[in-house]
């Protein structure tokens, strides 16, 4: 197998399938949080003592209908849920981020300048990306660290960038995309030497989703001429990155999750067909269109549900054109879960000159959202051979591959003892 793979902004990009706007997922969770304005527990059932509950409820005209908090607290299970559901106790309950504070640290570490010059597939993409913009180089995009997400309570974010001012910094601008807008940065103004705090307002669907653990916010450190704005710029050195996030006194109460299984053990997710087209080389090139590999992302509403404890993927592939390796060929199979930036190989079970079967182990930080419809997993396809100058996904023997693959997803529930 491969090595671990890192996926970057303008790899993915590329995919044969996207994964798509998360405002209908956002928009649908307006209609089912509300909000209460004391400080209270984490991810756990509404608050059992309705004393609790002191303030008044919500306008149920605002934001598409809140309920009162008192009913939140004294509300039942829903009468159509599963015996699975019911013993998995699930009511209003809400998502504490926050502890007893009215703010969270999400960030605060050293970012390093991009590189100066493109040596590799994911370099080449964000160096690209920088001269188009007539930024110069040394570009970087960075991201809040893997467990922090901007919590659904926000409503404004401080980035706070400080750096020492030195020759190889002509200048930084400062991009970044929210939860919602994902394929589509923000550019700030230019910084002034040494740095600047930026203020950001943001709102609920602008916010990560809860029972998320990887953000969807992005941000750039973008090279500027500060002294010749028309001129590229030069990032060459380290910034230190803070990034705070800020809510009102205030928490959201969200319903009990949906009833995902019903008296079901087993889910089928999806089933996609798609094209693979790639050339295998002896030496390590970059051939844009030729690359031997695709992103895969689940269709709108196929989510990986909570307790799912086990993902069964059954690919299988044909060759309709090209010139085989004389090694044969396989398609390779990588995954990326919801709580991580990084993707993991998976080892098939079953395997033959044109298929594949993967099981992969799914555990608590694996699963989606229970409010998204709209998958965080990704997966990626690549051509492989057992040529003796194998170096891996990619490279390492001659061929083509020219053909179709069909992946098909199935969800096998985690067993839940009481």
């Amino acid at each position: 197998m491969g090595p671990m793979l890192q996926r970057t902004t303008g790899i993915i990009k590329t995919g044969m399938v996207g994964r798509g706007s998360m405002e209908a997922r956002r928009a649908a969770l307006l209609t089912m949080v509300t909000l209460v304005a004391v400080t209270l527990a984490g991810c756990t059932s509404a608050p059992k003592a309705a004393e609790t509950q002191t303030t008044a409820p919500v306008d149920e005209g605002e934001k598409g209908g809140f309920v009162p908090t008192t009913e939140a607290a004294n509300a039942t299970q829903p009468a159509d849920q599963s015996d699975f559901a019911k013993s998995l106790d699930e009511k209003f309950h809400t998502h504490n981020y926050w502890g007893s504070s009215l703010e969270k640290v999400l960030m605060d570490l050293d970012v390093q300048s991009g590189p100066m010059v493109p040596s590799v597939i994911g370099d080449i993409t964000a160096y690209a990306f920088s001269i188009s913009l007539n930024s110069g180089i040394g570009y970087q995009e960075f991201g809040i660290p893997e467990g922090n997400i901007v919590p659904p309570e926000t409503n404004h974010v401080d980035i706070d960038i400080k750096y020492a001012p030195s020759n190889t910094i002509t200048g930084l601008k400062l991009g970044y995309h929210t939860a919602q807008d994902v394929d589509q940065f923000t550019i700030l103004e230019p910084m002034p030497e040494g740095g600047t705090t930026y203020n950001i307002s943001t709102t609920l669907i602008q916010n990560d989703i809860p029972h998320t653990t990887v953000s969807k916010w992005k941000f750039e450190l973008i090279p500027f001429n500060n002294q010749v704005p028309s001129a590229p710029g030069l990032f060459n050195g380290t910034v230190h990155v803070l990034i705070k996030a800020y809510r009102p006194d205030v928490l959201f109460i969200a319903p009990p999750h949906p009833d995902f299984w019903g008296i079901n053990t087993t889910l089928h997710l999806f089933n996609l067909t798609g094209t693979l087209k790639g050339d295998r080389v002896i030496l390590p090139l970059f051939i844009p269109g030729q690359t031997g590999f695709t992103f895969v992302a689940p269709p709108e509403g196929a989510i990986v549900p909570p307790h799912t404890g086990l993902l069964t993927v059954l690919l299988t592939w044909t060759q309709t054109g090209g010139i085989p390796s004389p090694f044969g060929g396989r398609v390779e199979l990588y995954y990326q879960s919801p709580n991580t930036f990084q993707f993991a190989p998976a080892e098939p079970s079953v395997s033959d000159a044109s298929s594949a079967t993967f099981t992969i182990p799914v555990d608590t930080g694996m699963w989606d959202s229970p409010y998204a419809n709209q998958s965080e997993w990704t997966f990626l396809l690549a051509m492989d051979t057992d040529a003796p100058t194998d170096q891996g996904t990619f490279f390492g023997d001659i061929g083509v591959f020219d053909g179709t693959f069909t992946m098909d997803v199935t969800a096998e529930r985690e067993q839940v003892t009481a």
